[in-house]
């Protein structure tokens, strides 16, 4: 999955893409804009208007996503993910969906939909001894409650803990 993520052949949408990967909501991402992005700083911010908790939230930008965006080109205003249409629109859900559908015939996973990568991000964090309070700000939680519905604990990690007790 993370290759045809990786690979894909727009680079708007590879963008988006490597961004939901971080553990970010599709309408954060689509209304993110430029002047939401401080590379000085390595941080981005998700105002308050467009967050699902309605607070501001910043998060770190990461060596991948900024080579991402400086491929995708960085402009210095406006949406960063306009529509083809209308520079002043988002991208259409309907656009979302037909290149998610193209991952999913390309990864083969038919059921998994854009909102899983966040499930794959509090899993994997939770998987590999990340606290849910870390995992929590890494998507943006505002408690650990909201958190344990993305972090399923496999099996071998429950066993590691039974093993490192005897």
């Amino acid at each position: 999955m993370f290759e045809s993520l990786f690979t894909y052949p727009d680079i708007k949408i590879r963008t988006i893409f490597i961004w939901l990967l971080h553990g970010r909501r599709k309408g954060e991402v689509l209304n993110i804009r430029w002047e939401d992005i401080d590379f000085e700083k390595n941080i981005y911010t998700i105002d308050s208007s467009i967050s699902k908790i309605k607070k501001t939230l910043q998060f770190s930008l990461t060596d991948t996503l900024i080579t991402a965006l400086k491929e995708y080109g960085i402009k210095s205003s406006g949406l960063v993910f306009a529509s083809n249409q209308n520079e002043n629109k988002i991208i259409s859900k309907t656009g979302m969906d037909y290149h998610w559908k193209n991952i999913r015939f390309d990864t083969g996973l038919k059921n998994l939909n854009m909102h899983d990568l966040r499930h794959i991000v509090g899993g994997y964090g939770v998987n590999h001894g990340f606290s849910l309070e870390v995992v929590g700000k890494t998507l943006g939680h505002t408690t650990a409650n909201i958190t344990q519905r993305y972090s399923k604990v496999q099996r071998e990690t429950v066993k590691t803990v039974i093993d490192s007790l005897f």
